[in-house]
């Protein structure tokens, strides 16, 4: 939609005005009595209603009965702020409170009655998605080396919290540079799912092997430091590591697809 500025004030002080389609004003209930939230997000700028409600949703325990933990997460990673379960049963309503704890980092549980809850979002001001980002990263790395059974089953449950996490961030907040976020969204998966690859391997006892977590490494290295040289360097060693370690070749396709995440966030 291609629109006209409109200039306003005198030469040397012009401010511009453009208008804002009235579909768009009418469905959100707007009038010039109302305000707007305008973010500059990279070269977008970005208009919301100023008191934006927050995003509700029901969910109903008969009709969800295996798989409603399953929807809460999603609704989380899609940025709703409140849910209400209904027609669960004690049991159930105790399991999704352990479940929030261990996957859903801000949400809390309130109104709990026989058969109902409702989980709202009471996080603090959000914290910064690229060093959450990097802490990934950082637990992947040493997941792959640690020995300790229960420092490998603390270090899943951060990570999949923290992948959780920033997808919400990403939904809710968005990104600087705003033409990117899926591809965040998409390496905040990718490293979930290494991780994944790497406590599978580690529950089969199979040998992970140094080499594919020096790969990993690298990757991180390079998403931090990228130049095109070494980003080749990278995948010829991917490629003769893929030859020499079909034990591990699932785990060097999620590193690859890390690295093609990398080459399109940073190239």
């Amino acid at each position: 939609m291609e629109k006209k500025l409109t200039a306003l004030g005198p030469s040397n002080r012009k401010s511009y005005n453009i208008t804002l389609p009235i579909d768009w004003v009418r469905e959100r209930g707007m009038d010039k009595t109302k305000r707007a939230d305008l973010s500059i997000v990279g070269d977008t700028i970005v208009v919301r209603p100023f008191k934006k409600e927050p995003k509700r949703k029901v969910i109903d325990v008969r009709e969800l009965k295996i798989a409603h933990d399953r929807a809460i997460s999603m609704l989380y990673k899609q940025g709703v702020d409140e849910i209400r379960v209904v027609h669960a049963s004690p049991k159930a309503i105790n399991n999704l409170a352990e479940f929030i704890e261990k996957r859903c980092i801000g949400f809390e549980m309130f109104d709990q009655t026989k058969d109902s809850c409702l989980i709202k979002d009471v996080a603090q001001p959000a914290e910064d998605f690229h060093v959450l980002l990097r802490r990934m990263f950082l637990i992947n790395s040493q997941l792959g080396r640690e020995k300790d059974p229960q420092s490998i089953d603390n270090l899943d449950k951060s990570m999949n919290k923290l992948a959780a996490f920033c997808h919400r961030l990403l939904v809710k907040q968005g990104h600087h540079e705003y033409d990117k976020v899926l591809k965040y969204a998409q390496l905040c998966a990718e490293l979930e799912h290494l991780g994944d690859e790497i406590m599978r391997s580690k529950k089969e006892k199979s040998k992970i092997g140094n080499a594919c977590m020096d790969m990993f490494d690298d990757a991180y290295k390079l998403y931090y430091k990228f130049t095109p040289v070494q980003y080749d360097k990278v995948q010829e060693k991917m490629r003769d590591l893929t030859a020499k370690h079909h034990h591990a070749t699932s785990m060097l396709k999620r590193i690859n697809s890390i690295l093609g995440m990398v080459y399109a966030l940073r190239a």
